[in-house]
């Protein structure tokens, strides 16, 4: 695994900014410092630590030191790298090893330590988006260009990218999107039992439909569709071995609303009918 050294960061602010376009993967690797990652076009996977992302335009990422990082673009993406050590906010912070130290700094004191657990990976949207993009490309050209103070305004821009990532975990408007496909899963676990549709899913965490169809095959190895159904059944399942209602009240918990398609679905896994297997389950216990 590839480990980038803190002498890639050459600026004498301790602050590196590069633009990047590619349609092509970059393998898992490592830094000694810290890394921003910005999306201004296309989308793709960005994992670190081994969870995935699923980005876009918008998407903001934080890189720890020492985290396992690697990019893969669908068709081609342009982003914007912001590699950083602590002491380009301040010398006091030469020795500090986390981006959590940084936030506790008291340029950031207004945020408690407890806000920030849940900081990888965040995105802007509508106004923010606009925002966001305009403060990233203004922060490209103070440091490409280098012109008189462009470190002062470079350290105050990233402030402000900060702050604005705080003020949305704060505020908690990231806990409504999903930014890993395991929370896509995680979420269909904690909801097949109810109306769920894959259209709605992939409107929460920004995704195409089509794309988090592809992704939830590759992760789980089946289909949304077939991925809900076992769900359900093995439900209808749990429910027949372990209480008393009826068929039509198991079909009803376990989500489904059409008896037709619950039949279907039941014999499609196990062969048969419900009722017959529940008479089967039920001897076999005894």
């Amino acid at each position: 695994m590839k480990l980038f050294k803190k002498d890639t960061i050459s600026d004498e602010g301790r602050i590196k900014l590069e633009m990047v376009t590619t349609s092509q993967s970059y393998p898992i690797h490592q830094h000694e410092f810290i890394e921003l990652v910005y999306i201004l076009a296309g989308s793709g996977i960005q994992s670190i630590d081994g969870t995935e992302y699923q980005v876009c335009h918008g998407s903001l990422l934080f890189i720890d030191y020492g985290q396992t990082h690697s990019l893969a673009p669908l068709r081609s993406m342009t982003y914007v790298n912001i590699l950083l050590e602590p002491e380009f906010f301040s010398r006091e912070l030469v020795n500090v090893e986390s981006i959590i130290d940084i936030f506790c700094y008291n340029i950031f004191s207004e945020f408690s330590k407890s806000e920030h657990s849940a900081l990888q990976c965040v995105s802007f949207q509508k106004t923010e988006l606009e925002e966001a993009d305009q403060l990233i490309k203004i922060m490209l050209r103070e440091f490409e260009q280098k012109k008189a103070g462009y470190l002062s305004v470079l350290r105050a821009c990233t402030q402000t990218l900060f702050s604005w990532l705080l003020r949305k975990i704060n505020s908690g408007s990231e806990k409504t999107h999903f930014c890993s496909v395991q929370d896509v899963t995680e979420y269909i676990n904690e909801h097949f039992t109810e109306k769920i549709e894959l259209g709605d899913i992939a409107a929460r965490g920004f995704y195409n439909p089509d794309y988090l169809s592809r992704l939830l095959k590759r992760h789980c190895g089946k289909s949304f569709s077939q991925y809900v159904k076992e769900k359900r059944i093995a439900q209808a399942v749990c429910l027949m071995r372990d209480s008393s209602l009826s068929i039509s009240e198991i079909m009803l918990q376990s989500g489904y609303t059409d008896s037709k398609m619950f039949y279907r679905h039941f014999r499609e896994i196990y062969g048969e009918a419900p009722g017959s297997y529940r008479i089967r389950l039920l001897a076999d216990n005894h």
